[in-house]
C-alpha cells in the first residue's frame, strides 16, 4: 500500500513539473486594429493551488465544496477534476482554454486523489 501512495506521489509530482508554469493564451476577436482579447488579464491559477483554494471554500460560491467535503465528494467520485476547473474559470482564476489541458487536468486529479489518500491515512 505504501508503494502504491509512493507511486501516486511520484506521479503528482511529475505531472505537476509538467504543468507549473501554464501559459494564459489570449484570443483574438474580430480583425479590427482593436481587437480585443480575452483572458489575457486572467491570473492563471495552478492546479495545486486551484485544490488548495478549493479545498479552503474559495469556490463554494461556483458550487465546489470545501474542506472535508471536497474529500468526501473526492472519495465519492462526485466531483471531477473539469469540475473544479470549471468553478476555477467562473470565478476568474483559471482561463477557459484549460479545460482542453490534460496535463492541467491531470495535476488536478492527482491533488484530489492526494486530498483523499493523505486524509485517509491521518
Amino acid at each position: 500500500m505504501k508503494m502504491n501512495s509512493l507511486l501516486w506521489g511520484s506521479v503528482s509530482t511529475a505531472a505537476l513539473l509538467l504543468a507549473i508554469a501554464p501559459t494564459v493564451r489570449a484570443t483574438t476577436i474580430g480583425q479590427a486594429t482593436n481587437a480585443v482579447s480575452i483572458a489575457a488579464n486572467i491570473q492563471q491559477t495552478s492546479p495545486v493551488d486551484l485544490v488548495g483554494l478549493a479545498r479552503q471554500g474559495y469556490l463554494a460560491q461556483q458550487g465546489v465544496p470545501s474542506g472535508g467535503d471536497l474529500i468526501f465528494a473526492a472519495q465519492a467520485n462526485q466531483i471531477t477534476p473539469e469540475e473544479v476547473v470549471q468553478a476555477g474559470i467562473k470565478a476568474g482564476r483559471v482561463a477557459p482554454e484549460t479545460l482542453q489541458d490534460q496535463g492541467y487536468l491531470n495535476v488536478v486529479a492527482n491533488q484530489l486523489y492526494d486530498l483523499v489518500t493523505f486524509s485517509v491515512s491521518e
